[in-house]
């Protein structure tokens, strides 16, 4: 949760200085004696009869000045007491305002609670609006704050910046981090100078960098204001992350047509010192891969993806040797130790998780080590072993947090019965139900059938539905026209599978009369090259995926656009096009690993790319929508609301939920997961 700054100076810490600490003396004099004050009204209770409770407001009006909100809240909620109606919910509403200031959130709560709603004038009844929006951000309530904010037509009088903040949060939580950077763009030019700005600005430029470059470049050239400055420096910082000459070039040309912006000089700086720091790539790199055996065409695809990158990267290159696992784990921790004797700086492998699980039973990694897998317990990673793979949980999770960020809170769920789908359903589960949703039922079915009624029926309760309309025909003893209804408690549908199960399961669920029960798959439903009168069939499912899949020039390098490199690997840039991305990651985080931190994202073919604190590669996939057998990414601000039987129903502008109310054979068989 991006929560929100405080807005005092007093609250953040720092480096000290004689200014900070007079600063701070003086503060506490004033708050001793706003404390002596308060003891001597507890001694000598009398107050003016006009407005009980005038002292202590005041009081609160010089702890605010003295930039004190914590101190200022307690000394409001103390004058509401001895207030009568209607002061007494003002002060506390402005006590509740401050309360949240100051990050005491459950103080806040407290006194939300107790406002009388009737008393307040329209100028009030907006403010509380705004406290009620804040109180479901700190409760991880996104879509509900943001619905709450954007009832507001205008920010109350005197709460601008918290106004602005929490739309920010807002927008940046359910998904939406373009908005969320152009709010803190605004709120900025209402902050003073001081901590406030600067965490706003840190913030701003965190939401920057969650913007999918192919929205970033949709906006170059960026109008020539403030917001337009902030999204070429994210566009420039990005694009040329691996060859520091140009990226200086870039951003020494960006401070000349922004000499004024707000923080151009420093984050220039801080940007090109953070890339020297960075870019310090191995001399020798070994990697281990199974380039024969049952899984040689999954190596070879990532084999080919690493000299794919290896190829368009900057001179001198790294030194790479190849030692072919053939999916042994034996072999894979012989390997190993070879690539160790012989000098590696940097070792890439092993590719399946047997392979990596073997290797992790060694106490240390003499050399950095990214296994291209995950381990099924993140607690058994050595020091200097990163993991980075294509694991089908990253689908499932993406699916739920999307769905969540939709509004749906009920899900359904239509996995096989297998392993992989227990994988899948259990991520599911975990992810939806993590931020608030509830998985109302599961069904599996066979992989290997082709009609799969039987498990589709009751997940639908059209089996009840059916049953309801015999019993009531038996007891009138007359011919009824009957319509089965599915069930309407579910918001949405998650599926997974492979194209083959896909192209067979959507079908079948919309003459079940699912068609409009917004569905989401894992991107495995498609086999990821395009072919649309096979997968047609998929026409209104929602799919997760991989940048390279979607788009076919990522435009940061030309080098490794996906048209140019089909003309040069042609086999496996169409029937692996996951795993070939994955060999470009993979060569392009090396000189990464050591210095990345939670909150940086890298924008990658198969995903954008964080490190967690288990030194776990995470990816985050993006929506993308079948629609006449081609798969389209949704663009900015489209919501999906289902599909319809020929034609799914179109994305709609602006983060807003509804209430829901022949198979072709298959390409090359998954990577190993």
């Amino acid at each position: 949760m991006d929560h929100a700054p405080r807005y005092s100076r007093a609250t953040f810490g720092g480096h000290p200085n004689p200014m900070k600490a007079r600063m701070n003396c003086l503060r506490l004099l004033l708050l001793g004696l706003c404390l002596a004050l308060l003891q001597s009204c507890a001694t000598q209770p009398h107050q003016t009869a006009e407005r009980p409770g005038a002292e202590q407001a005041a009081l609160a009006e010089q702890a605010l000045a003295a930039e004190l909100p914590g101190q200022a809240a307690a000394l409001y909620q103390q004058a509401a007491e001895q207030a009568g109606e209607p002061q007494r919910t003002i002060w506390r509403l402005r006590a509740a305002e401050l309360w949240m200031d100051a990050d005491v959130t459950e103080r806040a709560r407290d006194l939300f609670d107790l406002l009388d709603a009737d008393t307040l004038d329209p100028a009030q009844q907006q403010r509380r609006q705004l406290l009620l929006a804040r109180l479901r951000l700190a409760d991880d309530r996104a879509e509900s704050a943001w619905r709450l904010l954007e009832d507001l037509a205008q920010a109350p009088a005197g709460r601008e910046a918290q106004w602005l903040d929490a739309r920010a949060q807002a927008w940046r939580a359910i998904g939406q981090p373009l908005e969320a950077a152009r709010l803190r763009d605004e709120l900025d030019a209402l902050l003073p100078p001081g901590d406030a700005r600067e965490d706003n600005r840190a913030r701003l430029w965190q939401a920057l960098n969650e913007i999918p470059m192919e929205a970033l470049r949709q906006r170059m050239p960026p109008p020539p204001d403030s917001f337009g400055a902030w999204l070429e420096l994210a566009w420039l910082s990005r694009s040329h992350r691996l060859d520091g000459a140009r990226l200086r070039e870039e951003l020494n040309a960006w401070q000349e047509r922004y000499p004024d912006h707000a923080s151009g000089q420093s984050l220039v700086e801080a940007l090109l010192l953070r890339y020297e720091q960075r870019m310090r790539p191995p001399e020798r790199i070994a990697v281990l891969l199974p380039l024969s055996g049952p899984l040689a065409v999954a190596g070879q695809a990532v084999r080919d993806g690493l000299m794919a990158a290896w190829y368009a990267g900057p001179e001198p290159r790294p030194e790479l040797r190849f030692h072919d696992t053939e999916a042994d784990p034996a072999r894979a921790l012989n390997a190993y130790q070879q690539a160790l004797d012989e000098g590696a700086q940097f070792i890439l492998g092993p590719l399946t998780k047997e392979s990596l699980a073997v290797l992790a039973t060694r106490n240390d990694m003499p050399v950095p080590t990214l296994g291209l897998n995950t381990l099924e317990n993140p607690l058994a990673a050595p020091s200097g072993l990163y993991q980075f793979g294509l694991a089908p949980e990253d689908d499932a999770r993406a699916a739920a947090h999307y769905a969540i960020n939709q509004g749906w809170r009920t899900a359904l769920t239509l996995v096989p019965q297998n392993l992989w789908g227990e994988r899948l359903t259990k991520a599911f589960h975990q992810a939806f139900e993590a931020r608030g949703g509830r998985v109302l039922e599961s069904a599996w079915y066979e992989p290997g059938a082709n009609d799969f009624s039987a498990d589709i029926v009751p997940l639908l309760n059209l089996d009840s539905s059916a049953a309801r309309y015999r019993r009531l025909r038996s007891t009138l003893r007359l011919a009824i026209q009957h319509q089965p209804r599915r069930r309407q408690d579910a918001d949405m549908l998650f599926i997974a599978g492979f194209p083959r199960q896909g192209r067979l399961l959507r079908p079948q669920l919309r003459y079940h009369h699912a068609t409009s029960l917004p569905t989401v798959g894992s991107s495995h439903l498609y086999s990821g090259d395009a072919d649309p009168d096979a997968d047609k069939d998929l026409n209104g499912v929602l799919l997760m995926e991989t940048p390279w899949v979607l788009h076919e020039d990522l435009a940061d390098d030309q080098q490794l656009d996906r048209a140019a490199l089909r003309r040069i690997w042609p086999d496996m840039v169409s029937a692996q096009p996951r795993l070939f991305a994955m060999g470009i990651d993979a060569y392009q985080l090396l000189p990464y690993l050591g210095l990345m931190r939670p909150e940086d994202l890298i924008e990658g073919r198969s995903g954008q790319l964080s490190l967690g604190a288990d030194g776990r590669i995470s990816r985050r996939l993006l929506p993308a929508l079948m629609r006449r057998g081609e798969l389209r990414p949704l663009a900015d601000n489209q919501r999906y609301f289902g599909g319809m039987p020929n034609e799914p129903t179109a994305p709609m502008e602006g983060p807003e939920s509804r209430e829901p109310g022949r198979a072709t054979p298959e390409r090359a068989g998954p990577a190993p997961d």
